[in-house]
């Protein structure tokens, strides 16, 4: 049976511009101590996961093989100062949205069912609360903490193993509080980096050919591999670099049409100047049994923001340049964006 001892909180998933905002008020099977229970309600954005549709609740919900694929939960750290004493009240503890429950009431996770958390006594200022979610498929966690009381500047590292890149999607929340609901409104740290490729139309109505086909036969985006989140600004810095590969080696697609190729999450600042990337492709042509293999590449002029839907088109053409346009938006389509070769 599972226990609520510990909070109790409310997931909504926002879809567009709409969300809802139920919050439980309600902790069971609490002892009469007389302290004072701590409640979290938690908020999250629509998530989008690698080549996957976007998430719901249910990647808050408890994992099952069966039932619950996407299901992995967030996690917690929670510090304060006392007596001039840096405390931690919880430290990493894992939290479930309970899919039997229509408010989205949590529960932490089996191995912690016997953790009790309460209001501090003695408390200088508030209780700072950290969160994140990260999924569950990973070779090493990618998220690292520093958020003693102590230090001037909260951070969370996010530092991929080179298994994991362009597989992750990572949130993060944070509130202070000294009593009351905790309401933990979370946010995207990645940028969705969606790339289509297409021919060029014109080119092929120009040429005096009964046969005409694209063949894709590698592309990549090279971008960030890592970034830092600061709660107290925040904002989101990317460091490193690594080149993502959108297919596989020896793979090649046949583009017949505007066509997506790939989704990842990747490291990038935020703000309007975001991270610079670049893109290359390879690709054949063949014009009436005749093949010619080409290959380009774009270094500058283009940009992916973290917490952004970034669709990145491009365009294959024979001998004339292949273009490339960007769109960058708010987890939804927005205004076109050309980045010319």
């Amino acid at each position: 049976m599972k226990k609520y001892f510990v909070l109790a909180a409310s997931a909504a998933v926002v879809l567009g511009s709409s969300c809802s905002n139920e919050e439980i008020s309600e902790v069971s099977a609490l002892p009469e101590n007389g302290k004072k229970a701590i409640e979290i309600s938690a908020y999250t954005p629509g998530l989008t996961r690698y080549d996957a549709a976007e998430a719901t609740r249910k990647n808050l919900e408890e994992y099952d093989e069966v039932l619950k694929p996407n299901g992995a939960g967030f996690y917690m750290t929670a510090k304060y100062m006392a007596n001039d004493e840096d405390e931690t009240l919880m430290n990493n503890v894992h939290f479930y949205v309970d899919s039997t429950d229509v408010d989205g009431k949590c529960f932490v996770a089996e191995e912690e069912q016997t953790k009790l958390f309460y209001w501090p006594e003695e408390l200088e200022g508030n209780v700072n609360f950290y969160a994140y979610y990260v999924g569950r498929e990973f070779t090493t966690q990618p998220c690292t903490l520093n958020v003693s009381s102590g230090v001037d500047e909260p951070t969370m590292n996010i530092n991929f193993d080179q298994n994991d890149r362009g597989n992750i999607d990572v949130m993060v929340a944070s509130q202070s509080a000294s009593t009351g609901n905790v309401g933990l409104d979370f946010k995207h740290v990645m940028a969705q980096v969606v790339v289509n490729v297409n021919y060029d139309a014109e080119y092929v109505g120009d040429l005096d050919a009964n046969n005409v086909s694209f063949t894709l036969t590698s592309l990549t985006l090279t971008a960030p591999s890592s970034s830092t989140y600061n709660f107290s600004e925040d904002a989101i810095t990317a460091a490193g670099e690594y080149t993502y590969s959108f297919l596989g080696q020896g793979v090649s697609v046949p583009i017949s049409e505007n066509q997506k190729i790939g989704t990842v999450m990747i490291p990038a600042s935020d703000g309007p100047d975001g991270s610079a990337c670049g893109i290359a492709v390879g690709y054949n042509v063949q014009i009436d049994g005749n093949e010619k293999s080409y290959s380009k590449s774009k270094t500058d002029g283009l940009k992916i923001i973290a917490g952004y839907k970034n669709i990145i088109n491009v365009t294959l053409s024979g001998s004339k340049p292949i273009s490339v346009s960007a769109t960058v938006a708010a987890w939804q389509s927005g205004e076109d964006t050309p980045v010319d070769f």
